[in-house]
Formats: C-alpha cells, sequence, structure tokens
C-alpha cells in the first residue's frame, strides 16, 4: 500500500449510508479536508460517547471546511440502530 500524498487522487473508499446515499471519497471535494471516524459498532458505549461529542463539533469542524464521516463494520440495521438510539442526526 502506497502512502497517501498531498495533491494525489485519494484512494477508493465507496461506503453506503444510513440515509440511503453514499459516500464516495474520490468524490469527495472539501474545502481543506475529510475527516474519516472508524468506530467499532453499536455495541460499543466508548463510540457512542464520542460520536456524540463528534456530532456536537460538526457545525464547527463544517465552518473550517471538514467533511466527517462516520464508519462501522456494523450492519446496516445495527447501523440505523445507533443512528437512532444514540440520537446522531447528522
Amino acid at each position: 500500500m502506497t502512502r497517501p500524498l498531498p495533491q494525489t487522487p485519494s484512494p477508493g473508499l465507496d461506503l453506503p449510508l444510513v440515509d440511503g446515499g453514499r459516500f464516495t471519497l474520490k468524490d469527495k471535494r472539501p474545502a481543506h479536508f475529510t475527516l474519516i471516524v472508524f468506530y467499532r459498532g453499536w455495541h460499543c458505549p466508548i463510540c457512542r460517547g464520542y460520536l456524540q461529542q463528534l456530532q456536537s463539533a460538526l457545525p464547527e469542524l463544517e465552518s473550517l471546511g471538514v467533511t466527517t464521516v462516520a464508519v462501522s463494520a456494523d450492519t446496516e440495521e445495527r447501523a440505523r440502530r445507533a443512528v437512532d438510539e444514540w440520537h446522531l442526526d447528522k
């Protein structure tokens, strides 16, 4: 695996989103950078707190030109459950 470098194409990362859309890294054009957060899944109480804190920081991150996405290996059902139960509306 080669190390990513500034001003070079990003590696392929194409993921389904719980809202029905898709996240495709190569298509993102953030003002500054894209923050990809990997979390363990719905079962993890530490991840719950972390993602809730991250959600509260999203307005500031967006104002700084940062696009953010959270990724887990959960099934779609468990990911939706996390969104609903953890009140992650962004």
